[in-house]
């Protein structure tokens, strides 16, 4: 049941104070680099961003992302490459990494450029 009456200020900060949750450890089976690359994923996100049952995607992405920067030196890696960021990509937008994943409504989106009016236009004939 609800409280009746005005809430008291220690109740309402009580209820909005939620501690932040642990952020996710590197696994030990990532390499130096892909280790490295899931500590700044988990490290940019807000921490309750992921969870436990993100981990194994996680770990793919850290481990395309340092497979794609290493083939992208040599030109006849080129079509593996390709499809190490295809790889990447599918996965930053499961993990909402990309920011159309991360927009959580379209009116949060930035607003396209307004246009003219039809009644605002200038004939080019006048």
């Amino acid at each position: 049941m609800r409280q009746r009456g005005r809430k008291s200020i220690a109740r309402v900060i009580a209820l909005n104070a939620r501690p932040e949750p642990p952020r996710l450890t590197v696994p030990e089976i990532l390499t130096e680099s892909e280790a490295k690359i899931f500590t700044e994923v988990v490290g940019s996100a807000d921490p309750r961003h992921f969870t436990k049952d993100d981990l194994p995607i996680l770990i793919a992405f850290a481990r395309a992302t340092a497979r794609a920067d290493v083939l992208c030196v040599k030109d006849e890696d080129m079509p593996l490459w390709l499809s190490v960021t295809r790889v990447q990509m599918s996965l930053a937008m499961k993990l909402r990494l990309t920011p159309s994943t991360r927009m959580r409504d379209k009116r949060n989106a930035a607003p396209l450029a307004p246009l003219p009016r039809p009644w605002e236009t200038r004939d080019a004939a006048s």
